[in-house]
């Protein structure tokens, strides 16, 4: 593919004006049919609200400093045009040998736009409110690790666990009361969560989500375990052993079941997906290249994509 490629530019360089002139009019043309199928990205499609975000994004001192050397490039050499791998050597060799005094400048300077890039971003939207036991176990957690640093976090968990089953109704129904309360002073400092802020749209989500055979019968499985053996808890180690072991044995026919249902599951939450935006509308050399490479390549199968692209 690079060979195709590099074909292509070899091919465009030799074109006379009034022949890059006619792929011109043919890349407008597709871009005008494009912009009639998807009137949303007429006129770009937001390109400005694209080149905002980019300005805006965290960036490096190495970023800015080679942003920097390009232009000084240009403005020595206006019309030399260099490879990305020379440019890319030119600019590290430059950078090695900058003074100190000189990276810290672009350092400083990348920090500020850090800061201002993380000052104009939204506030992370808070957790949702807790169940008891996790809000008991957040709190007993920190003691834990006090009284005892050497312990791991899954030992720390486990103690939390362990404590929690040995609780007396009474006892749980008071960590329930703490936990509802942190929950009410959650949603008057976010109201926007207000009622556990859309967990339905999430259970929605999370039920059209990619699933895989596998994934069905392991919902079954734990299903008839709850029903067979109500009250019987098991270790996630157990379980997801005990899941393997059943679907090895499983008859093919009961796996080309769940297969089918999958791949049922799957289609249909593919076909509600939002189609993906068009591509934005080419360049007379994008569009000549789109259409010369295939060419091309079935003349030439051995060339690489840059001899094409050449």
């Amino acid at each position: 593919l690079m060979q195709v490629s590099r074909q292509c530019g070899d091919e465009w360089k030799l074109f006379t004006a009034e022949t890059k002139a006619d792929w011109k009019v043919r890349a407008e043309a597709a871009s005008i049919r494009l912009q009639r199928e998807h009137p949303s990205k007429r006129n770009g499609g937001g390109d400005d609200d694209d080149a905002e975000s980019k300005r805006r994004r965290y960036i490096s001192s190495y970023s800015l400093f080679s942003s920097a050397f390009r232009e000084r490039l240009r403005a020595e050499q206006p019309g030399e045009v260099y490879q990305m791998a020379a440019f890319t050597s030119m600019c590290s060799e430059a950078w090695g040998a900058l003074e100190p005094t000189e990276k810290q400048r672009y350092t400083d300077e990348a920090a500020r736009r850090r800061e201002e890039y993380r000052s104009e971003l939204p506030p992370k939207p808070p957790k949702r409110p807790m169940t008891s036991f996790i809000f008991y176990t957040s709190v007993r957690r920190k003691e834990i690790q006090r009284e005892n640093p050497e312990l791991s976090l899954m030992q720390v968990s486990r103690q939390c666990g362990d404590e929690w089953k040995l609780f007396t109704a009474e006892t749980k129904a008071d960590w329930k009361v703490r936990a509802e309360a942190a929950s009410i002073r959650l949603q008057r400092e976010h109201p926007s969560k207000r009622n556990g802020g859309g967990d339905d749209d999430d259970a929605e989500s999370k039920r059209r989500r990619y699933i895989s055979s596998y994934s069905l019968f392991s919902s079954a499985f734990r299903e008839r375990l709850r029903a067979e053996q109500p009250g019987e808890v098991y270790q996630m180690a157990a379980f997801t052993s005990m899941c393997s072991e059943a679907w090895g044995a499983l008859e093919p026919t009961e796996k080309q079941r769940y297969t089918d249902e999958a791949a049922r599951r799957r289609e249909e939450y593919r076909s509600e997906l939002p189609p993906k935006p068009p591509k934005r509308p080419m360049t007379s050399f994008i569009f000549y290249t789109s259409v010369r490479r295939k060419e091309i390549q079935r003349e030439n199968p051995e060339l690489s994509l840059m001899q094409v692209s050449r």
